[in-house]
This record gives C-alpha cells, structure tokens and sequence, in this order.
C-alpha cells in the first residue's frame, strides 16, 4: 500500500489541476420541476430491473421489478398520480419514488432494493474495472483485481491522505422539518439549487444536504430505532445509507480509486463506500445492508415534501462554515483526481453523473443525459 502524506497528496492536487486542459463539465441545462420523468424496463446479469429518472429533477432511482412471488412487473410512467409516484405496472398499481406501491392491489407492497446511487462515471468504472453503459459502447475486458489475504481491493490503489477522524463525522444530527412560508424574508440553510440524500426508513423521511456532507462525509444517525450511517464522498459524488448495526462509522483517511473509505469503531475495519463492503480487517467481506434513499436538489424535494419530512439543520456539533461547495472547482475539470485510478477509460466524461447498479458484483450505468 502506497502511504502518502498531505504535503504529497497537496502537490498532486497542484499537479492535476494545473493540467486538467482535456474537458471541462458543461453547463447543465435549466429544466424546470415539471420535467418528465423517463421509465426504463431493462436487464441486467440475469435481473429484471426498473429505471425511473428525470434530468430536470436530477434525480434517478432503480429497483428490481420482479416480486418475490414470481411476477415481473412492466412499467410505465405513472399519468394517475403525481409525484412521489413515479410508475405504475400492468396490473394498476401505482409505486412511489422509494419502491413503494401507494395505490392498486398490491397497495403497501415494497420493490426489492438494488444497489445503486448516482455518481461520477468514473467512480464506478474504475472499481469494478470497466461498466456496462446503457445504449453505449462495450468496455475493455475487465481487469483483475491481485489476490490478497488481507485485502479484498488492490492495495496498491489505496491511498492515505489523514489519519481516522481526521474529518469529523456527526454524531448527534437535528432536524427541523422544511416550511416554505417561514422562510419568505431570509434565506433558509439550503439553497434550491444544492443536492441532498433523502432518506427513508419505514416511512419516515429525512434529507441531508450535500453542503453538511461534503464537510463531515459521514453522518451516524438513528430513524424510528434504526441505527443508520449515511456517508457522501465529494471526490466521486457519491453517497450511500446503510443500517450500522451497533456500531458508528467514521472517515478513516483512506481512498480506493479516489472512493471515501470508512471504518467502523467497534473494530476498526475498513468499508468501502461504493462497494458497501467491509475490505479489510476483522469484518472482511461483510456486506452492509442498504436503506431506501435517493438523491436530488433541495428544489425537487421541496416540491415533494414541503411539510412533510425532517431536514439536517447546522447544529453538527462543529463550528463550521457550511456555506457553499469548497469542491466547485474540482467538479468542474474532468481530469482534477486526486489520485490514479486502477482503471480508465474515455466512453464518457471521468465526471459526468450517471446512475449505477451493481448487480451481483458487476455494474451497470445509466447517464443522466438518458433522462429528458
């Protein structure tokens, strides 16, 4: 494993931006909330899956459409209901933005969960090695990964910028639940334009702003007696929720393919982000259990549930600034990494944001261009 410290990984940064001339992000196109959303009925490694996304909402989920009694459900986009409800199937029912079935005869029914979240493209071709992209090009074979006794990822690509804790997760969130009249004469924490992580455990909604996030990358929390940890890694746009079980997570420091590695404080073991898996230490190989959440601007989800669902407030615990995003520049220039990546390749822009499922080890991506 190759250890840096943060003057090195300091003139790496210097380095990459000073030569990030290949692209540029383009600007995204200003879309109002009343975008239509886009329904794929698709498969993938041998599972039938739904893909619902709107580019002007920002915002793409995926569910398996199979049910557990053997069904396979063909979607549409739903012209009965508004949203949260974004498809119905050919039976009658109507499912919601989580998976859920909010009218028809399978009413209270829940599609099964999929790994996936959205993110930049290159975040997950690099770790699985090369993705299958949807109505794109075929990848190079996929690499292999070096067999280690101690590690489940290449160790050669794990990269140490600080040390655990070095960034400080949130131990005790608040929330206040989001009113728009209260906030007619001053601004509220969020801007309309800034992305969140909503979340949802047995009904209960909560959004974490990306503002919090990029400083802390990890928030433990607990929901209706669920412990869960939800984590945002700036470098690679991606974020994640997962049951924590008796533990708390935090940020070891380390980086995989330029990916947030955590580690848990009831055995120090290392958990990658992306992957959802413990890959090194006492805990190796256990997979962590996901929690119903999407991502999307603060706009789309006042439009969905003004008065209705919590949101984190500033009181972190920590006097910081929250103000803007201190990774704006980074966004911007494609070729701006912080470190090498195992693999690489040029069918999309390194950070245009796409929506991945995995499946069986193997990932599948589906650009949010594909949503209009």
């Amino acid at each position: 494993m190759r250890f840096y410290s943060l003057i090195k990984i300091s003139f790496i940064i210097l380095i990459f931006g000073s030569l990030s001339c290949r692209k540029s992000i383009p600007e995204p196109l200003v879309e109002s909330f009343s975008s239509n959303l886009s329904i794929i009925n698709d498969e993938f490694n041998g599972v039938e899956v739904v893909i619902a996304g709107a580019k002007g909402l920002h915002l793409a989920v995926a569910f398996n459409r199979r049910l557990e009694d053997g069904t396979l459900l063909v979607m549409q986009k739903s012209v009965s209901e508004s949203l949260p409800v974004i498809c119905a199937d050919q039976e009658g029912n109507n499912w919601d933005i989580f998976g859920y079935c909010t009218s028809g005869p399978r009413e209270g029914e829940k599609l099964s969960l999929l790994s996936s979240t959205v993110g930049f493209y290159f975040a997950f071709n690099s770790i699985y090695g090369g993705v299958e992209i949807y109505n794109g090009e075929a990848a190079d074979p996929a690499i292999s990964i070096p067999e280690s006794e101690d590690w489940l990822v290449d160790a050669e690509y794990v990269f140490v910028a600080g040390s655990f804790d070095a960034i400080p997760s949130v131990e005790e969130a608040n929330f206040e639940i989001y009113r728009s009249k209260d906030y007619l004469s001053e601004a509220f924490h969020v801007a309309l334009d800034d992305r969140i992580t909503v979340v949802n455990v047995n009904g209960t909604i909560r959004a974490y702003p990306h503002n919090i996030l990029t400083r802390h990358e990890v928030v433990n929390d607990e929901i209706d007696g669920v412990p869960i940890t939800v984590s945002f890694c700036p470098l690679t746009a991606t974020s994640y929720c997962w049951e924590r079980g008796s533990t708390s997570f935090g940020v070891s420091g380390m980086l995989y393919n330029n990916n947030l590695i955590l580690y848990d404080r009831e055995s120090e073991s290392l958990w990658s982000q992306i992957m959802g898996l413990s890959i090194h230490g006492e805990k190796i190989g256990e997979q962590s259990q996901a929690i119903r959440t999407f991502e999307t601007t603060f706009e789309t989800f006042v439009n969905l549930y003004d008065f209705r669902a919590d949101v984190m407030t500033l009181e972190t615990g920590y006097v910081f600034s929250y103000e803007g995003n201190p990774y704006v520049e980074y966004d911007f220039y494609d070729d701006f990494l912080l470190a090498p990546l195992i693999y690489q390749d040029d069918r999309l822009l390194n950070k245009e944001r796409v929506l991945a499922i995995v499946v069986n080890s193997e990932c599948k991506v589906y650009p949010l261009s594909a949503f209009n």
